[in-house]
């Protein structure tokens, strides 16, 4: 089967004919202490994630690869996932108006 990933700069990659199971799919690790302090663990994850931040966080959400919200977070630290196994984007706000995007792999 076919695999395409999204790219940190908003691109797509395309393997063409490659086999990957869910335990071999990884998301690099993003310097994202330096700009926010902000930090989501664990990542692949599979029932529940946690986030730290140096800002207050206003809200977060899950977005899938189609740009569509599928899991609303709010604004605390541990949240449940209910959502099937996948590739998704974390869009964390926070009070200052910036915001953070970072990748987040769900496995079951």
């Amino acid at each position: 089967s076919d695999l395409i990933v999204g790219t940190q700069s908003g691109g797509l990659l395309y393997y063409e004919g490659k086999a990957y199971s869910a335990s071999s799919i990884a998301v690099e690790e993003w310097d994202t202490q330096e700009k926010h302090g902000f930090k989501v663990f664990p990542n692949p994850a599979s029932r529940s994630i946690e986030f730290e931040s140096a800002l207050p966080v206003r809200e977060a959400h899950l977005v899938n690869l189609q740009g569509q919200v599928v899991q609303q977070l709010g604004a605390g630290n541990s949240h449940e996932l209910r959502l099937p196994a996948g590739m998704y984007y974390l869009v964390v706000s926070f009070h200052n108006g910036s915001t953070h995007t970072e990748p987040l792999v769900v496995q079951r």
